[in-house]
């Protein structure tokens, strides 16, 4: 169940106390929906405040809202069966474990990516005279290519793999900017550094991240999480990578449907720019 492993995956960035209340609701997940906050309380030697900090943690409004969302899964359960790859697997087999370890990534960061919090981005994007993307690593090149993405549409928005650009970037950002922070652990220092400039110049930051709890949400205004846990590889890189970008991709198409009119003059314009370096 993606929940679940969400809670799972969070564990180790929970209090002691909300990690009673996540060990109860791995043990007992179909029990909880039976319960109301102040049972749940009881049952885990722990405070109704305690079951509601867990909910917000795992991303959620409250308890409520973690309880609907719980329920879609376990009146709806999904079926994909996720294995690690076998050196003995036939080449069928290793296409199948890789393209539903992906689908399963998307359906988990489906289930955990708050509507609020997606639509308050929507909302800060679409006004916004500017949109700079910052990563560390992999995730500079996640902000890249989004980067190239919104150029499309004819949205000003600037990315760097040069971490002096970055800052210099966000130091130059104002209150009608955006300012969008890409990290799968929520630790990158450069990131982080990034987010924190533009937050003290007045623009919106957002986090994208997979941790919980984690750093760059103390200068974040949005976050929006994703939930990569790799099941085939030793390594989240690839989990985390197709995570974000379709967060991301999310937030072009809803902020481009916004301004449909705006951004459909700007495709046909791009195109046409560039139209004569196709054969």
């Amino acid at each position: 169940m993606p929940i679940v492993r969400t809670i799972q995956e969070q564990l180790n960035a929970l209090t002691e106390a909300e990690q009673k209340v996540a060990n109860f609701v791995i043990k007992y997940t179909r029990d909880v929906l039976n319960l109301t906050v102040s049972d749940l309380a009881s049952r885990c030697n722990a405070s109704e405040a305690t079951v509601v900090r867990f909910c917000k943690s795992l991303g959620y409004k409250g308890y409520q809202d973690f309880k609907i969302n719980l329920a879609k899964y376990i009146i709806n359960p999904q079926q994909i069966i996720l294995e690690d790859l076998n050196i003995n697997d036939t080449l069928p087999v290793v296409k199948s474990k890789v393209f539903h370890s992906r689908i399963q990534v998307l359906s988990d960061t489906l289930a955990v990516l708050n509507d609020n919090e997606f639509e308050k981005a929507v909302q800060a994007m679409t006004v916004a005279k500017r949109i700079e993307l910052y990563g560390a690593g992999a995730s500079a090149y996640v902000a890249l290519n989004l980067k190239h993405q919104f150029l499309k549409i004819g949205v000003k928005c600037g990315a760097d793999l040069d971490a002096d650009t970055q800052a210099m970037s966000a130091s130059l950002l104002g209150p009608d900017d955006v300012a969008i922070g890409i990290s799968h652990t929520g630790g990158s220092k450069q990131t982080i550094s990034c987010l924190e400039l533009a937050k003290n110049v007045g623009a919106t930051t957002i986090a994208v991240t997979n941790k919980a709890k984690s750093s760059i949400l103390k200068f974040s205004d949005i976050v929006l999480f994703t939930a990569a846990k790799e099941t085939i590889y030793k390594s989240e890189g690839f989990a985390s990578r197709i995570a974000e970008i379709t967060v991301l991709d999310a937030l072009l198409v809803a902020t481009s449907l916004h301004q449909y009119k705006k951004c459909e003059n700007a495709v046909y314009i791009t195109r046409n720019a560039t139209s004569g370096r196709k054969i």
